[in-house]
């Protein structure tokens, strides 16, 4: 497949036919599409379609429309696109009735149109649409490591340039994969193996005879061999009820397993010591306990409605050390919030240096009005923004981290008042910290240590935190009931063990390195 699609000269994708009732919105939003052809051209066929005339309202409301029935197109959904989009070596054409136009183009207009408050997405359209993005940015991916793999033919592959081009690709592709559907599930990956690295591929041996619980582990095996380290694997239990052993990706379950962290190094750059047993379903590695879940805030996810709701309630921290807060709070709270061990949090334009909300940036109020007169406007209407209120405000009503309510990390908390409210002076700055922001859904957590994190699967208080060599998160580990092995939780990020600090301890003998075995 791989080949087929590689050597294309022309990929033009059909969507189907259009319906008469959606000729009009989708011809609308089509000419701006077409405009859309880089960043600057994109933000101005927004402003043109915003722009304040008698139509605007009756514009926007078709514009909206028009974008779900394009963006959830059941032919976005297959997990055989992935191939098909990014394989080619030029930028595809979309044709969907009669009218056709770039794929980096609809990128352009829908990469805005996730931005914008005007346009008020549904949440499955905001996710239809992100999936899109996320396509394309794995296809421009592809193609400049095609490129590099042109203009250094006959050069040595290193492990470096495996995982400096290989990574963020597998991520986006393995995340895709889970979003497609497919009717055999063994077709999760053989669907992508036009796709895979050669050195992950060759351990890899198609056979729709195979059960799907041994297909993935082969595959968590063929992973941790080819790219030299476990994060791809050590991805936590799933509920798909396929007995997928817990440290092998279970690539049925749309929920990304990836930690999706920057500069995280947690066993400080090690390889991996491992054995796999049992016929391939057990994994016995190296590593080592560093600390133990205390608190876990409420487990958030997506109403339909689009509302933030707590799925399971939040355990206040207890431990002893639950109310020693770090002397440096807000590097702990913004580098977990954005997952990034180097981000710096002394710039004053960090996600905590915006004014308290605490209820709707969408809602004109007196404390909104406030905040565009001095210069906020731009915060209040980047869409990241209302999820971080959210996500917040639910923090602050049930959870406390160090015993204090979340607000109180925050600047300017008095919503009333807006006297002492600060002038923006950096507006680009703050849209930069919230372009960061990602991962509303996922779990905090404290630890006994009285350290801040967050999780991507739920955890319970008592879980155990472990450094694993080979892998750049944390895990979380549950004993299971075979004695003496331990069940996958979760990758995690835990705010000042990110950096291979607990492998410095290691070595003056505060933790003592064991094989640990995970079923």
């Amino acid at each position: 497949m791989g080949t087929i699609f590689g050597d294309a000269l022309i990929v033009t994708i059909w969507l189907g036919n259009v319906l008469e009732e959606q000729r009009a919105g989708l011809e609308l939003i089509s000419d701006y599409i077409l405009r859309s052809t880089n960043d600057k051209s994109a933000t101005a066929a927004m402003e043109d379609l915003f722009c304040e005339d008698d139509d605007k309202q009756a514009r926007t409301k078709l514009a909206v429309n028009a974008i779900d029935v394009l963006v959830q197109a059941p032919y976005w959904s297959r997990v055989w696109v992935i191939q098909e989009k990014c394989l080619g070596p030029f930028n595809p054409h979309i044709l969907f009735g009669p009218l056709r136009f770039p794929l980096l183009s609809l990128h352009n207009f829908l990469e805005q149109a996730h931005r914008s408050h005007s346009l008020r997405l549904s949440v499955p359209t905001r996710a239809s649409t992100w999936r899109i993005l996320k396509l394309v940015e794995l296809m421009l991916l592809v193609q400049e490591r095609r490129q590099e793999s042109w203009t250094s033919e006959g050069k040595q592959d290193t492990d470096l340039s495996r995982n400096e081009g290989d990574v963020e690709m597998l991520t986006l592709l393995l995340m895709l994969g889970r979003l497609g559907g497919a009717v055999d599930l063994r077709d999760k990956l053989y669907g992508l193996m036009g796709m895979m690295p050669e050195y992950i591929a060759r351990y890899i041996e198609p056979d729709y005879n195979k059960p799907v619980r041994q297909v993935f582990s082969e595959f968590a095996h063929a992973l941790i061999i080819g790219l030299g380290h476990f994060n791809f694997s050590l991805a936590g239990l799933s509920n798909t009820g396929l007995n997928i052993p817990s440290w092998v990706p279970d690539l049925t379950d749309t929920w990304d397993p990836s930690l999706w962290g920057t500069d995280c190094e947690a066993s400080g750059g090690h390889r991996p010591i491992f054995r796999v047993e049992h016929h391939g379903l057990h994994l016995v590695a190296a590593g080592f306990q560093v600390d133990v879940i205390d608190g876990t805030a409420p487990h958030l996810g997506w109403g339909k409605s689009g509302e933030l709701e707590v799925w399971n309630p939040a355990v206040q921290p207890s431990s002893a050390g639950a109310d020693t807060i770090p002397d440096d709070f807000k590097t702990a709270i913004v580098r977990t919030l954005h997952r990034d061990t180097s981000w710096d949090c002394d710039t004053g334009t960090t996600v905590l240096d915006i004014p308290w909300l605490g209820s709707s940036p969408e809602v004109s109020t007196s404390r909104t009005e406030a905040m565009r007169q001095r210069g906020w406007g731009p915060v209040l209407q980047h869409a990241k923004y209302a999820d971080l209120v959210k996500l917040c405000t639910r923090l602050d009503e049930y959870f406390q981290p160090w015993g204090r309510r979340f607000r109180s990390f925050f600047n300017n908390v008095d919503v009333e008042d807006n006297e002492t409210l600060p002038q923006c002076r950096q507006p680009n700055a703050f849209v930069q910290s919230l372009d960061k922001h990602v991962g509303v859904v996922y779990p905090i957590i404290t630890t006994e240590a009285g350290r801040f994190g967050t999780t991507i699967r739920p955890v319970l208080p008592g879980d155990a935190i472990f450094v694993i060599l080979g892998c750049d998160g944390l895990v979380v580990l549950r004993p299971a009931e075979e004695v003496g092995a331990y069940q996958v939780i979760s990758q995690c990020y835990v705010e000042g063990l990110m950096k291979g600090e607990a492998m410095a301890r290691l070595a003056r003998g505060e933790f003592t390195l064991r094989h640990v075995s995970l079923v």
